[in-house]
């Protein structure tokens, strides 16, 4: 039987390094594990604000979907067809898909992506059940990781087409506001808040209608 050991404590120890006679106790014991077979590696973990990462679980297990992560347009794309109302009823859709487009504002540190609980080597998409991916962050400058969620039925290309014509920018104060949240401090600081809409809206809906899949359910 094999363990994996973790042990948390407060980052605020590696200001001043943990006692010298507790690395030499552990570095004896290590030694000594090694040799008699019992441990198989050590390691530690970079502290939690040099960095964050999010993972993205596009479909559970038995759901063949697909998900990618392209760091050069720092988003996390793919789709899923499973379908919550499938659980309710006998209405079948074997053509469905609901589309997805992740953008993020900041860069990638690291980026892959996942089957199961698996990374998969020198691979930024995959296909198959339980597929997921994944994007790493510094933090250390500024702590908050920001998104924004574009959808669709038709295809990824859509959904970020969504995503561009529906909140494409806003103002706070005549300022451009390019991220989707905002802090307390500006709350609390008041001012003006404006959505720029884009200048055509957005024919999602059209296009989902003209869909054979929406016309199928339709029927």
């Amino acid at each position: 039987m094999k363990y994996l050991t973790f042990i948390r404590h407060s980052e605020s120890h590696r200001q001043s390094g943990p006692p010298a006679a507790l690395m030499e106790a552990m570095g004896k014991f290590v030694e000594k594990s090694l040799k008699d077979g019992v441990l198989v590696d050590t390691g530690g973990l970079l502290p939690s604000k040099d960095g964050v990462r999010v993972r993205l679980e596009a479909t559970r297990a038995g759901t063949t979907g697909f998900v990618a992560v392209d760091e050069a347009k720092r988003e996390i794309t793919g789709y899923n067809p499973d379908r919550m109302d499938s659980y309710l009823s006998e209405l079948k859709l074997p053509n469905f898909k609901g589309y997805f487009v992740i953008r993020f504002r900041q860069a990638f540190r690291a980026q892959g992506v996942y089957q199961g609980v698996l990374p998969v080597p020198n691979k930024s998409a995959v296909t198959g059940d339980a597929v997921s991916a994944y994007a790493q962050f510094d933090t250390a400058a500024d702590p908050v990781v920001e998104a924004q969620v574009g959808t669709s039925f038709i295809s990824i290309d859509q959904a970020r087409a969504n995503l561009d014509a529906e909140l494409p920018a806003w103002e706070l104060n005549g300022k451009s506001l390019d991220i989707s949240v905002i802090t307390y401090a500006q709350i609390e600081a008041g001012g003006k808040l404006e959505f720029i809409m884009g200048r055509q809206p957005s024919n999602w809906a059209a296009n989902w209608r003209a869909t054979p899949l929406a016309q199928q359910k339709s029927d």
